[in-house]
């Protein structure tokens, strides 16, 4: 999968509140001065990526409830968390 870099623009006035930026940040209300514009395919990468980024143990709890269904309740009902 090819990355592309972020576009980033910087605007003389803050979009925010109008104020003229000097630095990263407006000095008025406190937005970055830096906007970065994705392309569709980089959000659509970070909306997969969000939603299967899970921990370690939700894959070892699909593998039990698949292999041995009945064991991930009878641990439950004995207080095993």
């Amino acid at each position: 999968m090819v990355f592309q870099r972020k576009v980033y623009y910087r605007d003389e006035k803050c979009l925010n509140c109008g104020y003229p930026i000097i630095g990263n940040f407006c000095g008025e209300c406190g937005q970055k001065a830096h906007l970065h514009k994705d392309n569709l395919g980089h959000m659509i990468v970070h909306f997969i990526g969000d939603c299967f980024h899970y921990d370690n143990k939700f894959w070892r709890t699909l593998k039990i409830l698949f292999t041995k269904p009945g064991l991930i309740t009878l641990e439950y009902i004995q207080g095993r968390r």
